[in-house]
Order: structure tokens, then C-alpha cells, then sequence
């Protein structure tokens, strides 16, 4: 099992070591927010007698393959949240034409796209006004950065199809990134994404699920009336 002592920045770091070796990783939350944290401050006293009782599931999470002419990402072009394609700082909107296996979907006029996973559809992906997907899921979701049309919206797509993005901007390049790692590329580079031949195993502890992670990090569903029943369940 491997740890990982941070937040979420510090867990995709992990996630780079990791790779398609299976070896499960743990988050242990020592940041903010820590969303994909398996284990809470509060949970650290008594960590190891819990994990040597089995008190644990092991989560598989679906990533996203990112291919694209010249750039290996370092020898693994694979994101856990997502796969994005921003402008430059000193760039406008870009133009980006997409695909959906070999068939013409839309072109974008946005600041950037992004291709998301289940487990990134909480990310990046939700603060530009994507859903929330389970990361049970198998899917790609296509979410725009800041579109400048009305009638563009996020789209989620079958985890089995390849997404191709061809890209045009004034400054002729733009920003790629895997996850937190980011490459400037020229336009004439075509971007494919489509999901990875294996999956990250995440450890969670008995008590934390997805669902409790929504409620108590991002306040999902919060509402004053709530309080008026105390046993739900």
C-alpha cells in the first residue's frame, strides 16, 4: 500500500508512482480539502490496527490516456481527474473542433476543455459547472472552460470512445495539461483522449464513502430545513 501524506496535489503526485502497478494508494489528509483523502486527521491514532483488520475497500478508479505527437508527459500521459486544453495567458479564445470517434461533435469557443473522469468530475471539471459523476463510473466527460456560447454544455460520453481535439488560437499554441502537469503545444498537434487500459486502486476507510465526502467537504445538498430530522436513515 502506498501512502500519501498531503492533499489532493500531493495524491496525484502519488498517482505517478503508482502507475499500472496495482499497489493501492491511501490519501491521508494533511491539506485543505483533501477530497480524494481515504483517511481524516482523525483517523491517523489508530490507522494501523485498523488497516491490519481489513477495516478498508479498495476503490478502482477509472484514468484518462492522453496521446499527443512529441509530448510523453514524462512516460505516463495518464490523469486521474482530467486532460485539458487551455488557452495561453496572452491568448483569446481558442477554436477547438471535436470528435467523437471519428464523428464530428461541435466546435468550442471557449477558453479551454477539458476531458474529465468520474473521479475529476468533482475537480476542475465542477467548478466550470460540470455534473457529478460516481467514480464507479466508466465515462469521459466532455465540460468547457468559460464557453462563449449559450448553448454549450457539459457532455458525458461512454468510457470506450476517443475523444479527438484539433485546436486553433491567434498565438498559434496552447495549454495542454495532465492533471497538474502542464506543456505548451502548437495548433497543428491533434489531441486524443480516451480512457486508460487499467485503473488506480484507492483505499478508503470503513466510514468513508463518496456520498459522505460530498456532504462533508463540499456541503452537497446542505440546506437549513435539514435539520428538522434527526434520524433519516
Amino acid at each position: 500500500m502506498l501512502f500519501s501524506v498531503g492533499g489532493d496535489g500531493t495524491f496525484l503526485d502519488a498517482v505517478l508512482l503508482a502507475r499500472d502497478s496495482g499497489v493501492p494508494v491511501l490519501g491521508l489528509n494533511g491539506g485543505r480539502l483533501g477530497f480524494l483523502a481515504g483517511a481524516s486527521r482523525e483517523d491517523f491514532a489508530g490507522l494501523a490496527g485498523r488497516l491490519a483488520r481489513g477495516e478498508y475497500a479498495v476503490e478502482r478508479r477509472a484514468l484518462a490516456r492522453l496521446a499527443v505527437e512529441g509530448e510523453d508527459f514524462g512516460g505516463f500521459a495518464y490523469a486521474l481527474n482530467e486532460v485539458s486544453v487551455l488557452k495561453t495567458a496572452d491568448s483569446s479564445l481558442l477554436e477547438i473542433y471535436a470528435h467523437v470517434d471519428g464523428e464530428y461533435l461541435t466546435r468550442y469557443w471557449a477558453d479551454g476543455l477539458l476531458v474529465a473522469t468520474p473521479t475529476g468530475s468533482t475537480a476542475y471539471s465542477l467548478s466550470c459547472g460540470g455534473p457529478i459523476v460516481a467514480p464507479s463510473c466508466d465515462n469521459l466527460i466532455l465540460t468547457p472552460v468559460c464557453p462563449h456560447n449559450l448553448t454549450m454544455r457539459p457532455l458525458v460520453l461512454p468510457g470506450d470512445v476517443e475523444v479527438r481535439l484539433r485546436v486553433r488560437s491567434r498565438t498559434g499554441e496552447f495549454v495542454l495539461g495532465v492533471d497538474s502537469r502542464m506543456e505548451r503545444v502548437t495548433d497543428e498537434r491533434e489531441v486524443r483522449v480516451s480512457s486508460a487500459g487499467f485503473k488506480i486502486n484507492v483505499v478508503k476507510l470503513e466510514g468513508h464513502s463518496f456520498f459522505s465526502t460530498l456532504r462533508g467537504k463540499l456541503m452537497w445538498g446542505e440546506d437549513a430545513r435539514n435539520g428538522r430530522w434527526t434520524d433519516v436513515e
